[in-house]
C-alpha cells in the first residue's frame, strides 16, 4: 500500500510550488494581456490538472462533496455564464476529474506499487472491456452514430472507472473523515431545501425558472420536465409535490437519499457514545424524511429493507428498531396532521394504480425485446440518454439491468449485478476485519448502499445520475481496499 517516491519529497514539493507559481503568473498575464480570457481559461485548466494530479485524495473528497449541489451549480453556470461551451465544460467537470484520476491511478499502481488484486477488480474490468467493445458496435440496424454510442457508454459504465480510482488512492485518516463529514453536510443542506420545497413548491418553481431552468433542460432534451418540482400525477395524490432539492430532480434526490441513509445508518451503527448515536440517528431520520418527500415508493421500500439488513449484519437491532419506530410515528403524524393526506397514502399503496401497471408493462415489453435481441440493440438506445437521442422512439425499461441488457446484451447486465453483489461482499469483509473506525463506517455504508441500489435498480434506473454513481463506486473501491489501507504503516501514522 505504501507509495514509493521517485524523487525526494522535498524536491517534489519544491517543483510543485514552482509550477503552481508559474501557472498563476500565466493566468494573470492572460487576464490582462491582449490574449484575453481564452488564454486565462486554458491556463486555469492546466492548473486544475496539476492540482488534481498532485492531490488525488483531496480531489476525490471534492468529487463526493459536490454530489448534492452539482446540478444546481451547473444551472448557475448556465444562467450567469451565457455560454454553451462553458455550460458543457461545467457538465463534464466530473468526467474530466475521473479521466485525470484514472491516469493518476495507473501511474501510481503500475510504476510505484502493486496493490493486492481482488476478484471484483477483474469482474469490473471485464464489464468495462465489454462496454468499450460496444462503442464499435452500431446496433443490429447500424443506425447508431459513434457520438450517440459514446454518450451511452458514459451513462452506462463510465462511472465504474471511479471504482479503480478508489482502489488506487493512497489515503490518510483525514481523507476518510472528510469524505464522511462532507456527505453529512451535503445531506443536511439538500434535505432542508427539500422540506421547504415541499411546503412552497410554486415559489421554488418560479425561482428556478428565473435561473433559466426550462431553457437549461431544453438544451439537453426536449422531453425533460418543464418544472423542477413536479406533482405526483396519480389519482388520489395528484396535488402532492415531489421535492427535488438542489439535485433538480425528484428521482435524483431519491437515489442520493439511499446513499445518504446508508451513510447515516453506518455512522449510527458504528458510533461508540450515546451522544453520537442520538446525533447520527437524527441525521438518518432526516435523510429518510428527504427521501419520503420525493414520493418515490420503490426507493422508500429499498431504504427500509436496507436499514433492516444493516441492523441484521451488525446485530444492533436495538439501534435500528427505535429509528424505524420514530419514522413510523413521524409518518402517522404527517398523515393525521394532513401534511401528507391519508387518501394520498392509500393511492400510493394501491398495487393496481396506473403508474405501477405502467412499470410492469415497461418491464414486460423490455423482456420481450431482450428475447429477440440477446446481444443488445446498441449503446444509447434506452432510458434518458435514449430519449435525448431518439425522443419518443427510445425504450423505457424501468429497470437498470434490463436497460443494460437491451443496450449491451445479457452478459454485461449479469456482470453488473455480480459486481454490485461483489462490492457488498467485499465491503462486508472489510467491515468485519478493519480496526480504523472511519474505514469500518465507510465499509458498512457501501455494504448497505450496494443492497439498496441493487433492489432499487430492479424498479428504476438507479445509476442514471453520473456524479452520484461515481461517488458511490469510488467509495466502493476504497471499501474493497480498506483491509490493506488499515494495516498500511503510513495510514496508521497519519492524522
Amino acid at each position: 500500500m505504501t507509495s514509493v517516491a521517485v524523487d525526494p519529497p522535498v524536491k517534489r514539493r519544491g517543483r510543485g510550488r514552482v509550477l503552481l507559481i508559474a501557472l498563476a503568473a500565466l493566468i494573470l498575464y492572460g487576464a490582462v494581456s491582449s490574449m484575453g480570457i481564452v488564454f486565462a481559461v486554458l491556463a486555469l485548466l492546466t492548473l486544475g490538472v496539476v492540482v488534481v494530479w498532485r492531490y488525488p485524495a483531496w480531489t476525490a473528497v471534492m468529487l463526493v462533496a459536490l454530489v448534492p449541489t452539482n446540478r444546481f451549480l451547473i444551472l448557475l453556470v448556465f444562467n450567469y455564464g451565457h455560454s454553451s461551451a462553458l455550460t458543457s465544460l461545467a457538465q463534464l467537470w466530473k468526467d474530466i476529474l475521473v479521466l485525470i484520476l484514472t491516469f493518476r491511478t495507473l501511474d501510481d499502481v503500475v510504476l510505484r506499487r502493486r496493490p493486492k488484486l481482488h476478484y471484483l477488480d477483474v469482474l469490473i474490468a471485464a464489464l468495462l472491456v465489454l462496454s468499450l467493445l460496444y462503442l464499435i458496435y452500431p446496433g443490429p440496424l447500424g443506425e447508431i452514430g459513434f457520438l450517440d454510442r459514446l454518450i451511452g457508454f458514459r451513462a452506462d459504465t463510465w462511472f465504474l472507472f471511479a471504482y479503480f480510482i478508489g482502489r488506487g488512492l493512497v489515503l490518510e485518516r483525514r481523507h476518510v473523515r472528510a469524505l464522511l463529514t462532507w456527505l453529512i453536510l451535503g445531506t443536511v443542506i439538500v434535505d432542508v431545501v427539500a422540506c421547504i420545497q415541499f411546503a412552497a413548491p410554486n415559489w421554488f418553481n418560479d425561482f428556478f425558472n428565473k435561473l433559466g431552468y426550462a431553457a437549461f433542460i431544453h438544451t439537453q432534451s426536449s422531453y425533460g420536465d418543464a418544472d423542477v418540482i413536479r406533482l405526483r400525477g396519480i389519482a388520489g395524490a395528484a396535488t402532492l409535490p415531489r421535492a427535488s432539492s438542489l439535485l433538480l430532480g425528484d428521482l435524483a434526490l431519491s437515489f442520493f437519499s439511499i446513499f445518504a441513509i446508508a451513510v447515516g445508518a453506518a455512522l449510527l451503527l458504528t458510533a461508540t457514545t450515546s451522544k453520537a448515536r442520538w446525533g447520527y440517528g437524527a441525521f438518518t431520520a432526516f435523510a429518510f424524511a428527504g427521501l419520503v418527500l420525493t414520493l418515490t415508493r420503490s426507493a422508500v421500500i429499498s431504504a427500509v429493507v436496507m436499514l433492516l439488513f444493516m441492523g441484521l449484519v451488525t446485530w444492533r437491532w436495538r439501534l435500528i428498531g427505535p429509528l424505524l419506530g420514530v419514522l413510523v410515528v413521524a409518518g402517522l403524524f404527517a398523515m393525521v396532521s394532513g401534511i401528507i393526506p391519508i387518501s394520498a397514502v392509500s393511492a400510493l399503496a394501491n398495487p393496481h394504480e396506473a403508474s405501477i401497471q405502467a412499470h410492469g408493462g415497461a418491464i414486460q415489453n423490455s423482456l420481450t425485446l431482450l428475447g429477440h435481441n440477446p446481444f443488445g440493440l446498441g449503446l444509447g438506445t434506452t432510458g434518458t440518454i435514449g430519449q435525448r437521442i431518439y425522443g419518443s422512439a427510445a425504450i423505457t425499461t424501468e429497470n437498470w439491468y434490463l436497460a443494460m441488457a437491451l443496450e449491451m446484451g445479457v452478459v454485461p447486465a449479469f456482470l453488473f449485478i455480480a459486481g454490485s453483489i461483489g462490492a457488498g461482499i467485499e465491503a462486508f469483509l472489510s467491515f468485519r476485519r478493519v480496526q480504523d473506525p472511519n474505514l469500518r463506517c465507510l465499509s458498512l455504508a457501501v455494504l448497505g448502499g450496494s443492497l439498496g441500489f441493487l433492489i432499487l435498480s430492479c424498479m428504476l434506473s438507479a445509476w442514471e445520475v453520473p456524479v452520484l454513481s461515481m461517488a458511490f463506486w469510488l467509495l466502493a473501491g476504497i471499501a474493497v481496499g480498506a483491509r490493506e489501507t488499515d494495516v498500511d504503516p503510513d495510514y496508521q501514522r497519519s492524522r
